[in-house]
């Protein structure tokens, strides 16, 4: 997938869907509750094995660039929501015998149309939600109040009606919100996203307003990073946004600090 060292499984094969699912129930059995589907998007390839075309923006990238193509052969292929639906199902079976809902979501940065299918297809469901990156792709310092505004209704307004939203300003994969933002709003965007209807997700030092840390390119371990070089590896790096959580060994590991200079 996104290093030499991770498989690339062959979901058309039924014994090593079984096989998957079993894995889902291993973890059940063990109590757990809850399951991010990390990159679900690529769960499946054109069984056509079709070149892909050139991205649009293809000339700001480099042909050995994950984004010069246009993805349309080997992400968000209809086989993949139909193997979330079966996912699904598993999870719903332990609910079904008495249990607590077993909860799913997925992680996926595309279009709203190609997104909300993850939700549900009308009779099947799949994720409970899909994870909202809206307020991440869309959003930064330049943002005005009605970019905020229009950003929240499209989603409110395109989501299944049944179901239950999402929201965040940042992750492990992009530039912290203290950096993308000004750092005297991170008290406003946390509060916000806890008004909204919905579920609130926090990245672990965003509630401190914690910026991007800076990591030399011999420090570097992202395989984003690694694979475009020392010239380029500051543009793609997902490094600076995984720097260490600012604690100490003074009282309260420190954070106090952060708290009260915010």
């Amino acid at each position: 997938m996104f290093a030499v060292q991770q498989p690339d499984l062959n979901y058309r094969n039924p014994a090593v869907v079984e096989e998957m699912k079993n894995v889902l129930r291993f973890w059940l059995n063990k109590g757990v509750h809850g399951f991010r589907m990390d990159a679900i998007p690529f769960l499946f390839e054109s069984s056509s094995l079709e070149d892909e075309p050139k991205a649009e923006n293809w000339k700001w990238f480099e042909p050995t660039d994950h984004n010069y193509l246009n993805h349309t052969q080997t992400e968000n292929q209809p086989e993949t929501y139909r193997m979330l639906y079966e996912f699904r199902d598993v999870l719903d079976s332990y609910r079904d015998l008495g249990g607590r809902t077993r909860f799913m979501t997925t992680e996926c940065y595309t279009s709203l149309d190609k997104l909300m299918p993850y939700y549900s297809n009308g009779s099947r469901n799949g994720a409970h939600f899909p994870l909202n990156f809206r307020l991440v792709d869309r959003l930064n310092r330049e943002s005005t109040a009605a970019d905020f505004v229009n950003t929240i209704v499209e989603w409110e307004e395109r989501k299944p009606a049944h179901a239950w939203s999402n929201w965040f300003f940042g992750n492990h994969d992009q530039k912290r919100a203290s950096s993308r933002f000004d750092t005297a709003l991170i008290d406003a965007l946390t509060m916000l996203i806890h008004l909204l209807p919905g579920t609130p997700i926090t990245y672990n030092g965003d509630e401190l307003g914690m910026e991007d840390s800076f990591v030399r390119w011999d420090q570097t371990v992202d395989p984003a990073a690694l694979i475009v070089g020392q010239k380029r590896y500051q543009a793609v790096s997902r490094d600076f946004a995984r720097g260490p959580f600012q604690w100490d060994n003074s009282s309260y590991a420190g954070v106090w600090k952060i708290i009260l200079s915010s």
